[in-house]
């Protein structure tokens, strides 16, 4: 049966994120039975780097990439009208080719599937990707008096989304027990899949490719290293961060520290002693981890976390480095609990609790082969476009 999926995403297919969790995914479901359209907003920097790239991929995939470029300010008032201009595409894309499903990657672009739903009864995926509005709201983003209205809007859109989707997915057990919990979709009606990873794009170096990689950023070749790849601030505190690699780094004056981030200080707050903060290329990011012996994720403690599936995981994994993350992090526990050695959560996140967390990881051998095999089992990305593929013949029944 050959159908139309239009895949909506407020994030940019030519951001890190689109390039990893939504191209990589949907390149692989086009085909001749499964028409796919992708309306994403892209920042004007990123698609200047990547656009024309982006569209060569897509254009050999079978994919109908319609960019459209993402507004910022004034705040509100933009997103009102990234939305409006996406209305209207959409409208424009049906006429002449009806969509069956519209796939919605996150809160914003689920306001433009609730209206297919009701203007066009298109089927409605409603992919949350975590608890966005509280996600905002702890992080400080909308902390000023501007975003109380816009907050309860969410949360009133939320309860309308999870009702009126066929189909909600969430990336964990303990996000979908809540939605059960609090009486918002009922089981049959919620898919499960953890965020993948391209792993072909994260493998071990060989001896010679890491002692290459250390000696450009200044650390010995026999040196350990901790890698923490992700933003700084908002809802990734860098004063929690840095007090977990101040603490790394006090066990030994072998120790170093690599922080894979496009992010920097703000003024006034000093980086640790042999640490480096590197901005590299998603295709870069894997060789940077692979130098390394042990990663960490890290966010500040808070509801939200229940919907959280660190991409970053099955990175690490597949590079061979174990991890250590906050307890209460979606199935965190669960995961670890699982693959023996693959990591340990940190229950008080203090000098003292983190100490003995990474200690006790130094203080065995690592694996590689173990971890590589448990980034496949868990986070490969066939399983994730298996999971899609499923769920969109599932619908359409």
């Amino acid at each position: 049966m050959e159908f139309h999926v239009l895949y909506l995403s407020y994030d940019g297919l030519t951001d890190a994120l689109g390039q990893s969790q939504i191209l990589a995914y949907q390149r692989k479901i086009a085909s001749e039975t499964t028409r796919v359209t992708i309306i994403s907003f892209e920042k004007k920097e990123a698609y200047a780097k990547l656009g024309a790239k982006t569209a060569t991929i897509c254009k050999e995939a079978g994919i109908n990439w319609q960019p459209l470029f993402y507004t910022k300010r004034p705040p509100v008032l933009s997103t009102a009208y990234d939305l409006y201009c996406a209305w209207q595409k959409i409208k424009e894309l049906n006429e002449f080719a009806p969509v069956d499903i519209v796939h919605c990657r996150g809160y914003i672009s689920a306001i433009l599937g609730e209206k297919m739903k009701n203007t066009f009864g298109t089927k409605f995926i409603f992919d949350m990707r975590g608890w966005w509005p509280d996600e905002k709201l702890e992080s400080g983003f909308w902390a000023g008096k501007l975003y109380q209205p816009v907050f309860k809007y969410f949360k009133r859109k939320e309860r309308d989304f999870f009702v009126n989707s066929d189909i909600t997915v969430s990336l964990t057990e303990s996000g979908k027990d809540e939605i059960i919990r609090m009486g918002l979709k009922t089981e049959d009606k919620i898919g499960l899949v953890p965020t993948c990873t391209d792993l072909s794009l994260f493998k071990q170096n060989t001896i010679e490719e890491t002692n290459a990689i250390k000696t450009r950023m200044g650390f010995p070749t026999d040196s350990v290293v901790l890698v923490y790849s992700g933003a700084l601030g908002g809802n990734y505190p860098i004063e929690d961060i840095f007090l977990f690699v101040r603490s790394f780094l006090a066990i030994s004056g072998n120790h170093f520290c690599l922080i894979l981030s496009k992010d920097t200080p703000e003024k006034g707050i000093e980086l640790p002693e042999r640490t480096v903060i590197k901005s590299v290329t998603y295709s870069e990011v894997g060789p940077h981890l692979a130098i390394c012996d042990l990663g960490f994720i890290y966010y500040k403690k808070a509801f939200s976390n229940i919907g959280r599936c660190p991409t970053k995981l099955g990175e690490y994994w597949a590079c061979g480095l174990p991890a250590i993350c906050p307890a209460e992090v979606g199935d965190i526990e669960k995961i670890f609990n699982h693959y023996e050695g693959s990591g340990k959560t940190v229950a008080s996140w203090t000098e003292t609790e983190i100490t003995k967390c990474i200690q006790e990881i130094l203080s065995n051998p690592t694996d590689k082969e173990k971890l590589t095999e448990a980034a496949i089992d868990f986070f490969s990305l066939e399983k994730g476009v298996e999971f899609y593929k499923q769920l969109y013949a599932n619908i359409l029944k």
